[in-house]
This record gives structure tokens, sequence and C-alpha cells, in this order.
């Protein structure tokens, strides 16, 4: 656990919540023995090894997580198994359960299957007696911890990929770090632990003592390396040996699964992986001789992967599927100047056969052998035809999902002047294709016969039908019986209570009802869509609303993606929130093999600039007439609940805020409220803030204006609302205007020079992640070596401070010194770090100061080694805020 904890250590919060955690559920966890008394080590010492092995299979990935995400993954490391000890209560209600009487099981086996869930709840309602900061950390802790077993990480609208656990600009991933306690928690089989898998395989239950267990379990070590983790065991019995086999295949299996989620992330700015993906076994056996005969690939196994929950999560994709390959089919035939070709799709549920028919350009033996037969080869794909013609099929294995819903199905298949062929697959890969002797198909095209596992009902699979073909080109007709209907190309409208009746509760759907949005339709030769900005209305004004005070949610932002008319997945925002409707793409981009995510998130970022500017026009054109003070009111919460300050805008959007964006300026005289755009003509300007407040309702009432006025000598922008004032700053740094910090006691401030554009010599990055003597901006005080400003994305190092500065000139002379380069990174990332937590927690006491800048000269006494310099933090590089709460008389 030493990796984790030390890049916590400077967080004393994170570290008590730790201690008393430990401390609360070593006696809890040591009690899992009273439910499972035959089964293997569930006690706090799995708990650490987990941890220890997660650090193992991290590597130095463990450097790209933040400090929330560590606190978070330890904490979920210590409580992933807390639901093996329920307490009396949840216990109770367990047995008195309908599920748990109605399964049959024992409480022990039930328990077993159903303990993650437990584990989630455990957690989340007890966080405050397991010293968890708060609840929205104990929500994520739940999460990962959950996260160790069966459930499906690919949903990405529970385990989010930047799940928010405070203000600022760090997020939490929680699909990553349940990914690693979960490949973690399986490759804990050392001897000190006996799997439980070899266990349920080998013994039978409650007969044999833990003793005679003990003389036959194998002993284990496992090493990583070279992207590979490699188990080593020992045994002498064969059924040990083979159930040791089925483990591994399990470990296996789960470093597959691992790799499709982070393959799978919406959004990994930071790259993060995981390393391992193969696992080595060797085995030495004692007394027999394993004859693994008949091991070598699998096709069934790989016919199994395309079919499984290793690509999709929901078998009606293979209704998609089907109807996409036909699909493709007759605008192929429709792209080859067929000028008096209708293209004619139609479905029909008959006898429990689910018949898919299109008057497409059908196949012959040539395309059946090999392309249709060829795993992982797409007819379409060929550059003779891909040149030409763009299909919607990329990968050449959607027609293995077909048996999501079948065991086994039949093709009828006709081209122009050729036989007609119909043939029968099956999932059995052993088997070849059956092909019939005659057929009644006589029209070109081709007919899929798929003979259903379970009953479908006719309403399911019209929902699926439009669910998944939303805007296509030419009608489906779908028959059952004697009835017929007609699903044709849907609408673009913007539709908030469909698009979010799965993300908010009940007690919210009302509001929803009562809310707006300020729709905008858009389309070019690459988009077509209508996205809409959800708000209130009060006398015909649009009045901003925080999504998840309105809703009770942060998933208040969905937008439905389709491409070429199929239906690929729901999106969120990332630029504006709140954000509902729906697009389709009219070009194919490149996605992953289960269809949920297009890989360049940038183009869904460009296209949705499209729809932004045309409702943003509409929200500011509303207020145009209003009172200026009214107005700064409006775009204050505008810009506060709906925009990511750290995002880049384009041009236009620029300039409509620069037109339309009130600002609250002090002139010197009077207070005014004005378009940002004119305070462009001043020399000068400076963005004020006081400590570090992040509530809108906070107010400058204590502050004299007029002293401060005199101190900068320029005029003042209030802004005390940290979202808002980042923006407004973002706003000039788009601008290239050169922005210098200051500090006193009480107040930052950015002072902004108007009429100066930075140069690349006025900044120069510091390598040590988001810590660096940044872009535009520079330092006023010649000695403060760092500030923390929680208004941007980055913690921002003096260049004027001697050690900033003596580094930046000679960095380049020790480009080849790795080990001294670790230093620099270490110190300016530790640095960085300790202003920024520092000022987080300003009025609370501050009892690892001392440590912490003991700490930083000890990595100056390493660089003073290497440079022949010497290096000392003193009272002078820190401002005297700071100063106050430092007992310097204690510094070494």
């Amino acid at each position: 656990m030493k990796k984790f904890l030390d890049k916590i250590k400077d967080c004393a919060d994170f570290n008590y919540s730790i201690e008393k955690c430990e401390k609360q559920i070593t006696p809890i966890l040591q009690g899992f023995i009273t439910n499972f008394p035959d089964y293997t080590d569930h006690s706090i010492n799995h708990s650490k090894s987990v941890i220890v092995y997660a650090e193992l299979v991290m590597g130095e990935e463990l450097n790209k997580l933040n400090q929330d995400e560590i606190y978070i993954f330890i904490m979920a490391g210590f409580l992933h198994d807390i639901g093996m000890c329920p307490t009396p209560k949840m216990k109770s209600r367990i047995l008195e359960s309908h599920k748990f009487i109605e399964s049959n099981k024992s409480f022990e086996n039930y328990l077993r299957e159903i303990h993650h869930e437990l584990s989630f709840e455990y957690i989340t309602t007890h966080w405050e007696k397991l010293g968890i900061i708060n609840e929205t950390y104990a929500h994520a802790i739940g999460m990962v911890g959950m996260g160790h077993r069966v459930v499906n990480l690919l949903n990405f609208e529970e385990y989010k990929p930047e799940f928010i656990v405070k203000s600022g600009t760090d997020y939490v991933c929680l699909p990553y770090l349940a990914t690693i306690i979960r490949i973690a928690d399986e490759l804990d089989i050392t001897n000190d632990r006996t799997p439980d898998l070899l266990y349920s395989e080998y013994l039978p239950e409650n007969i044999i003592s833990k003793k005679e267990w003990d003389k036959h379990k194998a002993n284990y070590f496992v090493n990583f390396r070279h992207q590979t983790i490699k188990i080593t065991a020992k045994c002498s019995d064969k059924d040990i040996y083979y159930a040791l086999l089925k483990h591994y295949k399990k470990i296996e299996d789960v470093i597959k699964y691992v790799q499709k989620v982070i393959t799978m992330l919406p959004s990994n700015e930071r790259n993060l992986k995981i390393d391992f993906v193969k696992l080595e076994k060797d085995i030495q056996t004692i007394g027999f001789i394993p004859k693994n005969i008949g091991f070598s690939f699998d096709l069934q196994n790989t016919i199994n992967t395309f079919i499984g929950a290793n690509i999709y999560d929901n078998k009606f994709v293979a209704i998609r599927e089907c109807l996409q390959n036909s699909i493709d089919s007759c605008r192929f035939k429709l792209h080859l100047n067929k000028s008096d070709y209708i293209p004619e799709l139609c479905v029909k549920l008959k006898d429990n056969m689910l018949i898919i028919s299109d008057n497409g350009i059908g196949m012959d033996d040539f395309i059946v052998e090999n392309y249709f037969a060829k795993l992982s080869k797409s007819y379409y794909a060929e550059s003779k035809i891909s040149d030409e013609f763009e299909a919607i099929s990329q990968f050449g294995v959607g027609v293995f999902s077909y048996f999501l819903l079948c065991d086994y199905f039949d093709v009828e298949t006709t081209q122009d002047s050729k036989e007609t062929l119909k043939f029968r697959v099956t999932k059995n890969a052993e088997n070849y294709f059956y092909f019939f002797d005659s057929t009644n198909k006589s029209n070109v095209g081709t007919t899929i016969t798929i003979h259903l596992s379970e009953e479908l009902e006719i309403d399911e699979l019209v929902k699926q039908i439009r669910h998944y073909i939303r805007f296509l080109d030419f009608p489906i007709k779908v028959v059952f019986n004697e009835n017929e209907e007609i699903v044709n190309s849907q609408i673009f409208e913007v539709d908030k209570v469909i698009l979010l009746e799965k993300n908010i509760e009940r007690e919210y759907k009302k509001v929803l009802k009562d809310l707006i949005t300020v729709d905008a339709e858009f389309s070019d030769e690459y988009c077509e869509g209508a996205l809409g900005l959800l708000m209130s209305k009060e006398d015909n004004t649009f009045i901003p609303i925080k999504g998840y005070d309105a809703l009770g949610t942060y998933r208040t932002s969905v937008i439905e993606v389709s491409q070429k008319g199929i239906y690929v997945g729901s999106f969120q925002s990332l630029q504006i929130k709140s954000i509902l409707g729906k697009i389709n793409l009219k070009h194919k981009n490149e996605i992953d093999l289960g269809r949920y995510k297009i890989k360049n998130g940038n183009v869904l970022d460009e296209i949705y600039m499209n729809f932004y500017k045309i409702i943003l026009k509409k929200v500011f054109d509303n207020w145009k007439n209003k009172e200026a003070e009214t107005r700064y009111k409006l775009c204050r919460d505008f810009i506060g609940y709906y925009f990511e300050s750290y995002l880049i805008y384009d041009e236009e959007i620029l300039s409509l805020m620069h037109s339309n964006l009130f600002v609250k300026v002090y002139d010197g005289k009077v207070i005014n409220h004005i378009p940002i755009e004119e305070t462009f003509k001043f020399e000068n300007i400076v963005v004020l803030r006081k400590e570090s407040p992040f509530d809108p309702i906070a107010t400058y009432n204590d502050i004299d204006y007029s002293t401060v006025y005199k101190q900068v000598n320029c005029p003042i922008i209030i802004e005390n609302w940290s979202p808002t004032a980042s923006f407004i700053l973002n706003i000039f740094k788009a601008r290239k205007n050169l922005i210098r910090i200051s500090c006193t006691e009480k107040h930052w401030f950015f002072k902004i020079s108007l009429q100066k554009v930075a140069t690349s010599n006025d900044f120069d990055e510091i390598s040590s992640n988001s810590y660096r003597a940044s872009e535009t901006y520079l330092f006023d005080n010649a000695q403060h070596i760092c500030a923390s400003t929680n208004i941007s994305t980055e913690t921002p190092l003096n260049l004027n401070n001697n050690i900033v500065n003596f580094y930046l000139r000679n960095r380049s002379k020790n480009k080849n010194n790795k080990e001294l380069l670790l230093v620099y990174r270490d110190f300016f990332y530790e640095l960085g770090s300790f202003f920024f937590n520092f000022h987080n927690y300003y009025n609370k006491t501050q009892p690892k100061a001392v440590d912490e800048i003991n700490y930083f000269n000890s990595l100056l006494n390493k660089i003073n080694k290497y440079e022949g310099t010497s290096f000392k933090l003193s009272q002078q590089d820190f401002p005297n805020w700071m100063n106050e709460k430092i007992k310097w008389e204690e510094i070494e």
C-alpha cells in the first residue's frame, strides 16, 4: 500500500479517514467467518493484499491518478467485501426477502452472490461510521468496491468516467478504478488465501476441514513483467491442477474484460490503461503428468466472444445488426445506378421465427464463402467498393450477434441472373453451413430467418426497431399475423421527458415538465439534428437552472447520436451542461466494435458547436432588452451553471460572448454592468477574488473597492464565483492577453494587460502534470514560488522565483539527467499540491505544513548536490496568508 499512501501523504483528511476506516472495519471483516466458515480469507489482510496487487497491476499508471482517485481506491479496497459481513438488520431483511426465499439457496451461497451489492449498500448507508469524508465520496467508493464482481462496468451512465467528487478540475474515473479492483481481487490467490473457485470445484461443502484442505493447496507466486502476469504453482493432485486451469481461465477473461472497458471509455485524455494483457502459467506437477492435448485455437470460443457480453450488452442488437446488413445491401444497390430501384425491407414475426427480407444486391457462392463465412472480413470494406460506397458495416462480425437470439438461422439469397442459395448456420463451430437442395425464393435479395430461442413479443420487436433504426431514407414494413405496421424515419425533436426519463427520479418528473428547452435545428453535408438547452421560463424570460438542484441528478445532458441513420449511443455534452437532443452523422466515422462509441470524440465536439451557436444567440436575444444589472445576473448564472470553463470555444462563440456576456466592473467611482468587450478598451483590468469561495451567493460586503482600486490602479471585474470567474479569465487567455497574479492576505488579483499580447517568451511549462509556470500567467511579486488560485486548471509557478528560473534556464542542459529531472518533477508537483490543498483548507489547521516544507527542502538538497546550488525554501517564498499558518521556527 505504500505507493498509494505516498501519493496522498500531504492530505491530512484522506489519511485520517483511511486510518479511522481501517480501525473500524478490521474486527467487522474478521467476522466474515461467521457467514462463511469454510471460505477463504476475506479479512482485512485480503483487503490489503488487493491494494498491493493493484499497485503491481498499475505500475507507472498509478502516477496518472489524482489524489481523490487514490483515496477512493484505497477505501474501496478496504471495503469491497464488507457486504460479506451484513449488519443484523441487513441479514434479517435478506432472510425475509422473496428473492432469497425463491432462490432455494443457503444463506451462505446467496450472500456470496450478492455481497458486492451489499457492500455498496453498507458503504453508502454507514459512511460516517466508516470514516468516509462525505456522501459523494461514499458513493464513488461504493461503486468502485461493487465493481469487483459481476456488475457491468460498461454502463457508463452508472460507472461515470468523469465522476465529480468536489469543485475543481479533477474528476474520478469510476470504471477504470473498478477494473483495477476487479483484476487485483482475482490475483489474490497466493497460498495465504485459497481461491474460492478451487474450494467449490475440489471440495464437497462443509466436509473436509481447513487443515485437510491446506494439504492440497498449491503454493502460488504472482509476478509481473513485460506486459505479462505470471503465476507459479505447485500441486500434486490432478483435480486441483484442472481447477487451477479453470481459475486461470477466469483471470484471463477478467484481463480481457478490463481491457475492453478501458478501450471503450468515452473520454480518456489521461490515456489510462493496464499494461498487462497476457497471463502465463507455470505449474509444477508432482506425481502425475498433465496431458493438455487439444489446446489450440478455439473457433467456438471465438464465435462466443463475438456474440457475448464481451462486445454487446443487449441481445436485441442482433436486430440492429441484421437490419443494417439489409440496409447496406439496399443502399449499395441504389448506388449502382438503379434508377428504377425502390428499396424494400420487411420484418416478419411468425411461429417463433424472426424473418428479415430485403430486395438488395443479394449474395452468390463467392460472397458467401469469402465474406459471409470469413470472420472479421467485410464485403463493403474491399477497396474497390469502399472507395465508391460508404457502408454502415465496418468489422464483418455483426452476423455472430444473431446467435444472441437463436442457436441457428437460415439464409436465402439471390443475385441477378444467379441461382438462389439457401443454407443454415448454427452456433456450433464444428458444423459446416448446411446447404438445402431446394428453395422457394425467386426474387433478388436476401432473407434471414432467425429461429428464436425465446419468445419475442411484437411490441418489443417494433420498439427495438424504432430504437436502433432512427433516420432511414426508406420505410421498414413490420408484419405480424394479419397486421402490418410501417416504421418511418423519425423526426428531429427535443423531447426532454423521453430523453431524461431514465436519469431522473419520479418526484422530479413534474419539475421536468415545467421546464423548457431552447432548441436549435441544424443540417449540413455532415450532420443533421436538433439540440436544446434545458432552462426555466418566467414572464417570457429564459432563466438558467442548475441541473442537480432542479432535477436531483448530474445526468441532465443526453445527446442520442446516430450514424447513417443507425443509433450508436447516448452521449453527454462536455462543453455545455443540460443539452438534450438527437443528431445523425451523415458520413461514417470509426466506431468501437460494439458500436457504442465513436472513437474520435472531436468529431462530435465540432458538430455540437453548430447547435450551440444557434442556442446561445436565442438565449442572448431573449435577454437583450433587460436592464444591465439583470443581464449581468442572468449571464453569471448562465455561465456558472452551464459552461465548462477550461474548454476553448470557436471564434464565433467567443464573439457572441464578447458582446453579450455582462460583467460587474468598478471603475474607481461606481459599479457598472457592461458587456465584457467594453473592458477591452482599458489598458489594464483586474479580476478580483477573495480567498477560495465556490458559493455563488458569496458577497463582497467587507471589501472597500476604492481602496483596492488605488492599490491596483485600474478598473476591477468583481466576480467571486469560481466557475464564472474562471470563464472570464479564459476569455482573456483566448485573446492572449498577458495575465499577472498578485496576492495579499485577503485577495487574489489577476491583473490583465489588455494592450499586451503574451509571447512564447512569457511562459514555459514545467513537466509535472498540471503544475506549471503557465501560459499567460506571470507574477508581480518577485519571490513567491507558487500560487493556488482555485480558478484555473493549473497551479502556476512563478517564473521570477530563483528556483523556478534556475530550472528553466538549465533544463536543456539537464535533459539527459533523468534522476535529476525526476527530483525536479517531484519537487514542483508536490509543491503545487501543497499550495492547492493549503488554500482549500485555509481556515483549518495545517498540522503537516512543517513536515511538508522539510520534505521540499530535502528534495532541494538533492538538487543542490547535483547543481552545486544552495536553494532552501524560506518565508519569502510564501505569501503572508500562508506564513501566518506555518510555524517557521520548527523548520529544520
